[in-house]
């Protein structure tokens, strides 16, 4: 893996060699093993080379192919290589992912990525045919950022580049993205996708590639696996084969020989099925798998209901007690809360980041699992949309809506019997929550009716619209038409938004995120599943908790009663130093460059609070807390990039 970099110029003046060496310092702040470039007159593409795997030491990028005049630099990991070598019929088992991947466009051309799996980004310029070509993976794994100012081409994995190479006007904070981004009131920060938070500075979207050539840029899509047919298999059975086999294939093609692994353990099905397999392959092996768990600092007395389970770690140690060779670690990240280290979070990651209650635990999982000496970390980030989608109210939601009145009957009537559950009770729950979701659907989304960002941008830049235009597409939880379900799996918010915070995490701490759950191969075959996988047997959940019952440990798959809690105890985190930190929030809730984006009146509201009120460890201040954070983040960001 690495960060690459470079530009390609089409008028007059030459690279000069300051900016390169400029470069080449800034991107030094990461855990970079080497950098390498090219500079030529009109030219200049470099690669930060992180040695994560046993070829990428060997890695020789960026690289001049003299035969045919093409320029190539990547960052990748590529996980098909047994399968590529024997395609191309390369000889050497050794070599690296790069060059690897350069064979097959030589092999293939412009679509060469068709035949890749893994996470990469590639740049490409054909200087016979003029065409310079940039690539970003299936699902978004690896970042890649390019600008097009004055007939020359900018990239880079980071914002970094841009920075160096542009004046203050020209570039400028995008005043769109960041009031999508404060409108929203969860964690989500992307509701325009390809946009960045620098005026002009776009991402290439996952499963797309740009095209520069004859002076035009244009914008390709090479993979679209919304298209793919329904699978229709006249036996159970072979659902479950083709299931286990694609996913256990998913994973191990993730266990590279030579790189030692860990992984996010939670007690959830996604992260334990990931568990479930790797483990019994490395120990194949004789290798360990070190894992991550996430829990509350101290006693944790704070609940929400019975339901959620903030300290999940008996759960985890049923699990890691079915595996001999895994090492568990548990994370409390002690005396920490969401605001210690945010203001270097925002700088580090370059973005308004709204995960800060989650981020301390992520951060120091990768750190320590880093010191450890591994450099892949499992994670099943995604897994809700793919192997452990599916709730009952989905299902008979859309077999209604298809006017398959029998099938959803017996769907409801399974689930009852099975579940125990009274039938008025189920009637009531689906009847209350199809009349809230077609309120929802039929009005202009209200949520922001409240807000707190500045009225005269959300219309400017149709935040309300386009909100409700994302609702429509994606649904909202449950009940899920199947073109939502499928819209979902391979949602281009989700990509860019996770490729982002695992790209710069990569950088940052020197292991890279990898989710067999996000995998192309399980997106492809969960889109072409029908709905009734998913919910079987009046079993929710069941690509896991059938399909998978083999291989996850049956603690994890029968408790259906509860459900991990992850960062539950942010707030008394909080309230244990709230005295000390209500000065650092009042101080970033006093930056006048704010009130661009959030209205002044909710501003002096949350600084009001701060003055005057306790934290209380219960719902009644949680959704004011969690954006007094958002805001807190976003004033870092907004003084960290005064100058554009």
């Amino acid at each position: 893996m690495s960060a690459i970099w470079g530009l390609l110029s089409q008028n007059k003046d030459t690279i000069q060699p300051e900016l390169t060496l400029s470069m080449k310092q800034r991107m030094s702040k990461f855990k970079i093993d080497r950098i390498d470039d090219l500079i030529e007159d009109k030219l200049y593409f470099a690669c930060g080379h992180q040695y994560l795997t046993p070829e990428s030491l060997h890695e020789i990028l960026p690289y001049h192919d003299t035969k045919h005049n093409i320029y190539f630099t990547a960052d990748c990991i590529i996980d098909n290589r047994s399968e590529l070598l024997d395609k191309l019929q390369v000889t050497d088992s050794n070599i690296s992912d790069g060059m690897l991947s350069y064979q097959a466009y030589l092999t293939w051309g412009e679509r060469f990525v068709d035949h890749l799996l893994g996470a990469f980004s590639f740049a490409i310029f054909d200087k016979e045919k003029d065409t310079f070509l940039l690539y970003a993976d299936h699902v978004g794994n690896r970042t890649i950022n390019y600008s097009l100012q004055e007939h020359t081409l900018y990239f880079c994995t980071t914002y970094d580049l841009f920075k160096e190479s542009f004046s203050p006007q020209q570039l400028q904070l995008s005043k769109k993205w960041i009031t999508a981004c404060e409108a929203e009131p969860s964690a989500c920060m992307i509701l325009f996708p390809g946009l960045t938070p620098f005026e002009n500075v776009f991402q290439v979207k996952a499963a797309h590639y740009i095209k520069y050539t004859n002076g035009t840029l244009s914008e390709i899509q090479y993979w679209n696996p919304k298209k793919s047919k329904t699978i229709l298999f006249k036996q159970e059975n072979q659902y479950k084969e083709l299931v286990t086999r694609t996913f256990k294939k998913c994973v191990e093609d993730l266990l590279r020989p030579g790189v030692h692994v860990a992984a996010n353990l939670s007690s959830g099905l996604d992260s334990t099925s990931v568990v479930s397999i790797a483990a019994p392959f490395l120990e194949k092996r004789g290798e360990t798998l070190h894992t991550y768990t996430s829990i509350p600092d101290g006693q944790y007395d704070y609940k929400f209901d019975d339901y959620y389970v903030p300290d999940e770690s008996a759960a985890v140690r049923k699990t890691v007690a079915c595996f001999p060779n895994i090492k568990s670690h548990f994370i409390d990240c002690k005396g920490e809360n969401a605001l210690t280290h945010m203001k270097q979070y925002v700088e580090e990651y370059d973005i308004p980041l709204k995960s800060s209650v989650n981020l301390n635990w992520i951060y120091k999982i990768n750190q320590d699992a880093r010191a450890k000496g591994c450099t892949i970390q499992l994670t099943g980030q995604t897994g809700n949309a793919t192997i452990s989608f599916g709730d009952i109210l989905t299902l008979t939601y859309e077999q209604i809506r298809t006017l398959h009145f029998g099938q959803a009957k017996k769907s409801a009537y399974d689930f009852i019997k099975k579940n125990h559950i009274p039938k008025k009770y189920f009637l009531h729950i689906f009847s209350t929550t199809w009349l809230d979701k077609m309120k929802e659907y039929i009005a202009i989304s209200g949520k922001h009716d409240q807000s707190m960002v500045n009225s005269v941008l959300l219309k400017k830049y149709h935040i309300k619209e386009n909100s409700h235009k994302m609702l429509l597409t994606y649904g909202n939880g449950s009940m899920l038409t199947n073109r939502q379900r499928r819209n979902v799996i391979c949602s281009q918010i989700t990509f860019q938004q996770i490729g982002i915070y695992n790209t710069m995490s990569s950088l940052i701490n020197g292991i890279i995120e990898r989710d067999p759950t996000k995998d192309k191969r399980m997106i492809e075959l969960c889109i072409a599943l029908p709905m009734r996988c998913f919910v079987s047997h009046g079993t929710e959940r069941y690509l896991v908790r059938g399909y998978l019952s083999d291989i996850v440990p049956k603690h994890i798959i029968s408790d259906i009663n509860h459900r991990g809690l992850q960062s539950g105890d942010y707030l008394q985190r909080l309230e244990r130093n709230w005295d000390n930190d209500r000065l650092i929030v009042i101080e970033a809730l006093n930056n006048p460059l704010l009130s661009q984006y959030i209205k002044q009146e909710k501003i002096d509201e949350m600084i009001n609070f701060c003055k005057t009120n306790k934290l209380v460890c219960d719902k009644t201040n949680d959704n004011l807390i969690i954006y007094i954070l958002y805001t807190i983040s976003l004033s870092y960001f907004l003084s960290a990039n005064i100058y554009t």
